[in-house]
């Protein structure tokens, strides 16, 4: 689903993305999974989605993710672009987890599998994902197999 890619930065200021940014990390119901995502509060399957006062005054909605890019980018995404959750999680909104590309690339990001992790030694196993910047996404294998590498 192409992400909402609306003029942030000059919709509602600088200073305002990353204020929301902040009250959504500073939110009690928001959560920090080992990974580093931030997740928000769900609400639907799909993205979270606020509304914000703009700067004309008008009230819009915004995916939280996007601002998040914006803000920690200090620009608007690019027009026809997608915010992609390197993390595959439609709620995380840390800047770090999201990049900017395009719908192909955030498609083919769905299908990744991402690394496979040894939990008794904390190692990554196996790099499956090829994209770049890879993906943040690990999961643990059933049993130690760094004897494989």
């Amino acid at each position: 689903m192409p992400t909402n890619t609306k003029p942030v930065i000059t919709n509602l200021g600088a200073e305002e993305a990353a204020a929301i940014v902040q009250e959504w990390h500073d939110h009690p119901d928001t959560i920090t999974t080992p990974s580093g995502c931030w997740i928000a509060k769900r609400t639907s399957a799909d993205y979270k989605k606020i509304h914000c006062q703009e700067l004309n005054g008008n009230v819009s909605q915004y995916q939280l993710h996007v601002i998040a890019w914006a803000a920690a980018n200090n620009k608007d995404p690019p027009t026809g672009m997608d915010i992609s959750h390197l993390c595959h999680e439609n709620y995380c909104f840390f800047s770090g987890h999201l990049v900017a590309e395009s719908s192909t690339l955030n498609n083919r990001r769905k299908r990744c599998y991402g690394s496979r992790y040894c939990p008794l030694h904390k190692n990554i196993v196996v790099h499956l994902c090829d994209h770049n910047p890879r993906c943040v996404i690990s999961k643990a294998t059933d049993k130690c197999s760094c004897h494989v590498i």
